[in-house]
Order: C-alpha cells, then structure tokens, then sequence
C-alpha cells in the first residue's frame, strides 16, 4: 500500500471518529418548548458536527433563531431526522460551511436561513421541503441546485439572489408567484422551467442572469414585473400570452412575440 492510499484511509478514520462522538454539552444551549426541542445556540468551535450521533441533539426538532449565526470554524454539518425548521438566520454567515445533509423531515427554511454561506458547496433540498423564506440562500455564490422539491409551495424574495454557480432551474408546480428578486444576478444560470400554472413573476426576479437564454412562458402567466428579465441580454426572443401584462421586464435586445396559444414546457 503506497502512503498516499494509507493517509486517505487514515484521515477517512479520523472524519468518522470525530463524526461519532458526543459532543460536550458546554457547547451548545438547547430549550425546551412544550413538546419541541430547539437548539438555542451553538457555542462550540467544532469544524465538523454529527447532530444524529449525540444523544442530546439527535431530538432537537427546530435549529433555532441564530443558532449558529457568524459561526466561524464549522465546516461540514448533519442535521438529525426530525428536523422540520430551520428558523431565521440560523447559519446566516457562516462563511467556512462547506457541506450539510438536511433530513427529509425538513419542512421549512426560514428568511436568512443560509444567507451569505459563500463558501456552501454541498446541499440536497429534499422533498419534505414547503417553504424556503425570503434571502434564505442570499449569496450563496457557490452552491449549485437544478431541481426544487415538487411539494414547495413557496420561494421568497431574494432566495437564490447572487447563487452564482446555478446552471439551470426547474420551478415546481405549486409555485404561482415568483417573488421579487428572487433568482437575480445568477451569472451562470441559462436555463428556467417554469410551470404550467404559474400566475406571476414579480420586480427584478431575474435580472442580472446575464447567460440567462432559454425559457418559456406558460398561457397561464398574467404578469411580469418592473425590469424582471433586465440584464438578460442573452434572451433574444420570447413568446407571449396576448392577455400577459408587461411593465418594462426585458433588455433592449430582447424581442417580444404575443402569441395566443403557447407551446408547453
């Protein structure tokens, strides 16, 4: 065995130590609301964190408000099942975050949830997952998603915004609304589905997604905000609804065909 394979299993050994051991109660503050246990707030310094392997953590149903805001040493984290709510700006700059398994448990990421984790590679949005709140991914530059869970039913303002790294995106079928700003300045993004039923797409929403140049609009929609698809110079032509409001959305080079009936996604 050259030394090179030997250090690999060594430090794949070392990783699943640290990952299966309890971690010291002074680290972190939990309380308990009636039936629901909340982690209040993690005082640690840990870089990696298995919340499953802890006998304490592995019932904490809500990662509370804050808990781990500006944290500055975590790099790696698995949330337990049981799981249902990320709440306001639990990671929120959590600037070394590289990775975190969400359970499927997982119903709700609240506004802030994730903002500013630059450095958030590895992430899984699974299908437990109703609502992700306002800037709850805000410049999460190198995070990369193509599918949204089929059951949410809610993306708010500025989610995706400065998600630099999204390629492509396919918005569920319970999304009627996107909302303001939601996938702006996503550099990379050149492809968006959007679904049959969706009714609106509010101010800004893509601007900025400036390789942005394949997408169709279903019959359904009726409106589309103030500058929504400004700076999107690589959407040359669309095709829209005649009954479709527009207030100034797209780039100058961008040519609006009215069109009754629309070929589906």
């Amino acid at each position: 065995m050259n030394i090179k394979k030997m250090l690999s299993i060594i430090c794949c050994f070392i990783s699943s130590q640290v990952f299966s051991q309890n971690i010291d109660s002074t680290h972190y503050e939990v309380d308990q609301k009636e039936d629901t246990l909340v982690l209040k707030r993690w005082k640690g310094n840990e870089g990696y964190i298995d919340m499953s392997c802890d006998s304490v953590l592995k019932n904490i149903k809500i990662v509370g408000k804050k808990a781990l805001e500006y944290n500055k040493t975590l790099k790696e984290i698995k949330l337990p099942d049981g799981i249902v709510k990320i709440d306001l700006a639990a990671f929120n700059n959590c600037l070394t975050l590289k990775s975190i398994v969400l359970p499927n448990s997982l119903i709700s990421i609240e506004s802030s949830g994730f903002n500013m984790c630059e450095n958030l590679r590895s992430i899984q949005l699974l299908d437990g997952l109703i609502s992700i709140g306002d800037w709850a991914f805000w410049k999460c530059k190198k995070m990369s998603i193509s599918n949204l869970p089929l059951g949410l039913k809610y993306i708010g303002e500025h989610a995706f915004s400065l998600c630099e790294n999204i390629e492509s995106i396919k918005i569920p079928p319970l999304i009627l609304s996107i909302k303001k700003k939601t996938f702006s300045l996503c550099k990379k993004l050149n492809r968006v589905v959007l679904p049959d039923n969706l009714r609106r797409i509010e101010e800004g929403s893509f601007a900025g997604c400036e390789n942005l140049c394949e997408i169709k609009f279903p019959r359904s929609l009726e409106f589309i905000g103030y500058h929504s698809f400004w700076g999107c110079d690589r959407l040359t032509l669309v095709s829209l609804s005649s009954h479709t409001s527009v207030e100034e959305c797209f780039s100058k080079n961008t040519n609006v065909v009215r069109i009754d009936t629309l070929i589906g996604n």
